[in-house]
């Protein structure tokens, strides 16, 4: 006697189908999701070191008291740089970073010097390190406050940081 029921092996073309229309349509989903986070990766990521950098250069020239002080050299636009002198050292530009975080000044006295000493909150100029992400769509900032003191925060709360003034 013959068996009537054959096994059916493998997949039908038509489910193979469905199968890959759905990973394109999750796809088409994911895809700008995964790029506006690793935009705002990349921002925090310029942002953060920013941050430190200017910090350490004012927190060196306070510790080493009256005649400590650090000048930081800054160039705006996409092809940004800073460099940093005084009792450390440091050059940064944006080819040592992820490429399209574009920077701009705004404040300390009108000039792309920032001077930073131990007598910082009686001739520190307050003022504003904007960094704007590849897309324009997330923007971070070093604010040099009155105190002479470096703060980052965000104009979006989805950077996590605090909101600029």
């Amino acid at each position: 006697m013959v068996s009537l029921q054959q096994k059916q092996l493998g997949f039908t073309l038509l489910e193979l189908m469905i199968s890959i229309a759905i990973v394109a349509i999750l796809a088409m989903i994911a895809v700008p999701s995964f790029n506006n986070m690793i935009d705002r990766s990349d921002l925090k990521t310029v942002a953060v070191t920013i941050h430190a950098d200017m910090e350490n250069a004012r927190l060196s020239a306070v510790a080493a008291g009256a005649g400590g002080s650090a000048s930081i050299a800054v160039t705006e636009g996409t092809e940004w740089s800073y460099s940093i002198t005084g009792d450390k050292e440091l050059a940064r530009s944006s080819s040592d970073f992820p490429s399209g975080i574009d920077l701009a000044l705004t404040g300390f006295g009108g000039d792309a010097q920032i001077d930073v000493s131990q007598q910082y909150f009686l001739d520190g100029d307050s003022g504003t390190i904007a960094l704007t992400s590849r897309s324009g769509e997330h923007s971070a900032s070093v604010v040099r406050n009155a105190a002479g003191i470096f703060v980052l925060c965000s104009s979006q709360s989805i950077m996590g940081y605090a909101t600029c003034p």
